[in-house]
């Protein structure tokens, strides 16, 4: 905030989370878009994300030049994209307890400098810009730590938990520093560190004979809301399928479609091609009138090959709107989802940019997680890793936790 306004703090305009948004100034209300956080980079500069940075990618960008009256806006993290532009880093110089702001290419000590636009006596709507530094209150900063930042809770964002890489409790505990709503395992059984706020989502994994599994899933999930159905019953348990044919399935799944009247909504089965033969002979069948189940999400699996972070994911993000169209009336729970050949983390970067902006604005995803459990090192996968062996996150872990 301005030192000689400490009533007024900084904010995004409007609240809104999106590239291009103006800067300005207004009343301290303690609302998000008033809080900010400062990343200290490699060199000493810093980066200075909108919205607490815990689902945001939006930062403080003083375009092209450092010039007089150069306004600063909010733009997504170019770095993300692979992009070198300095003109999202600043200096930061003490000036007697307050601080300026200083665009890093003017250099550490050069005269340009953020400034609340109109002067000393510039009050609330007054805009955000870069000019030649005069010594005054409307050109120094304080910043005041806020104990407990505002979380933008995004709902559909997930985790899968189970990991031999990573180790189930520490992917358990990374959900919590990701922001992240909801996990599951690939099992009905919960795991007994499930983070306070955090659901848990039961999965049916497969179906062999059990015909108490609905008391199974109750017994083990009391509150339980959501089920997803079997994991791949149309690959072989040789590459992580359920393996089972369309028959089998059709019975096995009266008895997850028993549980709607428990109070859960219920996922079909997550094939790891929905668009196969297997996925649509099942859905005609459980839909028709012999059956009748019910079934109120579609579960999406899909792993691509593209070489590239963005051709990747958008190589997800157009097979997933082509099963959409194969199943227009429902919602779609996206459960797994990952690349194999990406050959940096630059790649895995913007792999996971890219494909979770893709999930968030397409109204049919619920909810959507990545395949996750592989470690950093490990090929292919590992260029997405979202968290380290000992239980930190990665920098797409980082980037995941703002999305």
């Amino acid at each position: 905030m301005p030192v000689s306004q400490t009533s007024l703090a900084m904010q995004v305009m409007n609240s809104i989370n999106a590239s291009g948004t103006a800067a300005n100034i207004a009343s301290w209300a303690g609302n998000a878009n008033q809080e900010w956080y400062v990343e200290r980079q490699g060199d000493g500069s810093y980066k200075i994300y909108a919205f607490s940075a815990k689902n945001s990618l939006q930062m403080l960008d003083y375009g092209s030049s450092t010039g007089s009256g150069q306004p600063v806006l909010t733009q997504e993290d170019k770095a993300v994209s692979g992009v070198s532009d300095n003109s999202q880093r600043w200096w930061l110089s003490n000036v007697g307890g307050s601080f300026r702001l200083i665009p890093y290419n003017a250099g550490s000590g050069g005269t340009a400098t953020l400034e609340v636009s109109g002067g000393a006596d510039a009050g609330v709507g007054a805009s955000m810009q870069v000019n030649a530094y005069s010594g005054g209150t409307n050109q120094k900063f304080t910043f005041t730590s806020i104990s407990t930042p505002t979380v933008l809770v995004n709902a559909k964002k997930g985790l899968p938990t189970a990991s031999g890489d990573i180790g189930d409790a520490n992917m358990v505990a990374a959900a919590s520093k990701m922001n992240c709503t909801w996990i599951y395992n690939w099992s009905i059984n919960p795991p007994s560190n499930l983070p306070a706020g955090i659901e848990f989502v039961p999965e049916v994994w497969g179906w062999s004979g059990d015909t108490n599994i609905t008391n199974e899933v109750l017994t083990a999930n009391p509150n339980g809301k959501h089920v997803l159905g079997y994991n791949e019953p149309d690959f072989p348990f040789s590459v992580g399928g359920s393996q089972m044919d369309e028959s089998v399935g059709i019975t096995g799944f009266q008895y997850i479609s028993a549980l709607k009247a428990h109070g859960f909504t219920i996922g079909s089965p997550s094939c790891a091609v929905d668009s196969g033969t297997w996925m649509q002979t099942f859905m005609s069948q459980a839909t028709s009138s012999t059956y009748h189940y019910n079934i109120d999400f579609i579960g999406f699996h899909n792993y691509v090959s593209d070489s590239g972070g963005a051709a990747a994911a958008y190589s997800v993000l157009g097979f997933l709107d082509y099963v959409h169209s194969l199943y227009p009336g429902y919602p779609i729970w996206v459960t797994e989802a990952g690349a194999s050949n990406l050959s940096s983390t630059q790649e895995g970067l913007t792999f996971v940019r890219i494909l979770c902006q893709g999930f968030q604005s397409r109204s049919f995803v619920q909810r959507y997680c990545l395949f996750t459990s592989q470690a950093p090192t490990s090929s292919g996968f590992g260029a997405y890793s979202l968290i380290n062996t000992d239980g930190s996150l990665t920098a797409a872990g980082k980037l995941y936790a703002r999305m």
